[in-house]
């Protein structure tokens, strides 16, 4: 969950932002270049997670008794881990990047960021540990297999 959290915190801090000027009439014009930000964020987001979900998956199936109830615990890990990464980052954004008190004056460049993810953000890297336990158990020869149960049970 730590390292879920250093995610989190980092995810938050490096979030980008789109940059929107105030026009004369008060209207809010996109800055170019900065309007794919809420879609580099998701996907930085679920990249990041999803290669931690990989490493706790095989470091479950390395390390533990192996077995569907392992699958299950491992799955429910990544996806409390996921969810924890995404409330820290989503606040620590949020913090960072909040809109001026007042009213803005013509010319003045907003920084906005969409902390907000999708559903699919946050199951992903439950689906990508679940694959990873179940095909590296399938892909397993018994005797790694029976040694790995033995050395989880001393």
């Amino acid at each position: 969950m730590l390292a879920y959290g250093v995610v989190g915190v980092l995810w938050g801090l490096w979030h980008p932002t789109v940059d929107v000027e105030v026009t004369a009439n008060g209207a809010l014009d996109p800055v170019p270049g900065t309007e794919d930000a809420s879609f580099v964020g998701f996907a930085c987001f679920v990249i990041v997670t999803g290669l931690l979900a990989f490493a706790v998956a095989g470091w479950s199936f390395l390390t533990k008794p192996r077995g569907p109830a392992m699958m299950i615990w491992t799955a429910l890990v990544v996806f409390s881990g996921t969810w924890w990464a995404y409330a820290i980052g989503a606040r620590i954004t949020s913090w960072m990047n909040t809109l001026p008190e007042g009213h803005p004056a013509p010319g003045d460049v907003l920084h906005l960021a969409s902390a907000d993810i999708s559903l699919t953000a946050l199951l992903l890297p439950m689906t990508i540990a679940l694959v990873f336990y179940w095909c590296a158990s399938v892909m397993s020869d018994s005797e790694t297999f029976s040694d790995s149960a033995a050395s989880a049970d001393r």
